[in-house]
């Protein structure tokens, strides 16, 4: 390897390191709340190819809104590298249901197994958060 190029990438490599260590410690404390709000897991919801929004939460754990109050907690199998950098998501569904165990989550070149569904009192978590619980 040349020379000037083996600091390069030990650089890029830590910079990496660093970013993703942040992203998951940004994320630890929404995803607590999210799970505050998280009704038990169901095992489907209805799901007619377009959401709302999504946000990742954690490493392996994503919250889509399918309309603009109705959000639910995904968790996915590990590994699924990279998901909190994720910038679109895509479910796979059958007869407009996501199913957990069933289907997957894909975002870039990655296909994530979907190991558990938790409704999210949206609703409840908006209006806790604005006036205090």
């Amino acid at each position: 390897m040349i020379t000037w190029l083996r600091p390069c990438v030990l650089t890029v490599t830590i910079l990496a390191s660093c970013l993703a260590a942040a992203a998951t410690e940004r994320t630890k404390g929404t995803l607590d709340q999210y799970r505050q709000y998280a009704g038990p897991p169901v095992r489907s919801f209805t799901y007619l190819g377009t959401y709302q929004d999504f946000t990742t939460v954690g490493p392996y754990d994503v919250v889509l809104w399918t309309t603009v109050n109705d959000a639910w907690l995904i968790s996915v199998q590990p590994p699924c590298n990279g998901l909190v950098f994720a910038r679109g998501i895509r479910l796979t569904q059958t007869f407009n249901t996501v199913t957990a165990r069933v289907d997957k989550l894909k975002f870039q070149d990655q296909i994530c197994f979907i190991t558990q569904i938790r409704p999210v009192n949206y609703l409840k978590m908006k209006q806790e958060l604005h006036t205090g619980p």
